[in-house]
């Protein structure tokens, strides 16, 4: 596993051959009107980890400026017109902006007991994820525009196991 020391942008042109790609498309609703949105995942090619290693990845978001734009629009907070959320004069309530994308590990058992198969879907880590380049205050100072008129989001971080996780497996006797 290539130590953080040397990040992903750095290696995946000098050592390519250490970086496992996964591509994927994040699809629309059916009368959406934005395109999906492309997503590069990597992760180290030897994929093969301990409960206490550090995984370190890189996303890479491509699309359209106006599904990117769409992407990162900040959450609304639900309305409510309860008196325990009402708002002094003095509050501001200018959405924050939230995380929009996140990295888990999940660990997805699957069996089949009298010919039914089941599956089951367990969240054992989740990553810390930091937009590239880092140190910007700003999500949309992340955006890259191509000369292909996309434009592109870039996260990098580090992925582990919860502290829950003693057991990397499991043994099902008969």
């Amino acid at each position: 596993i290539l130590p953080s020391a040397f990040p992903f942008l750095s290696t995946i042109k000098s050592l390519p051959e250490e970086w496992h790609q996964v591509a994927s498309t994040m699809g629309t609703y059916a009368r959406a009107t934005v395109e999906p949105i492309e997503c590069l995942f990597f992760i180290p090619a030897v994929q093969i980890f301990g409960l206490g290693d550090s995984i370190p990845f890189y996303i890479q978001l491509q699309g359209l400026p106006q599904s990117i734009r769409h992407f990162l629009q900040p959450l609304t907070a639900p309305s409510s017109s309860s008196k325990l959320s009402r708002k002094t004069s003095n509050q501001t309530s200018t959405p924050q902006p939230q995380a929009t994308v996140r990295v888990i590990l999940q660990r997805h058992i699957v069996g089949v007991v009298e010919s039914q198969r089941i599956t089951r879907t367990y969240t054992v880590g989740e990553g810390v994820i930091r937009a590239l380049p880092s140190g910007t205050s700003s999500r949309l100072s992340v955006l890259r525009s191509p000369d292909d008129g996309r434009e592109t989001l870039d996260y990098e971080g580090e992925v582990k196991f919860s502290d829950k996780q003693a057991v990397g497996g499991f043994s099902v006797g008969r």
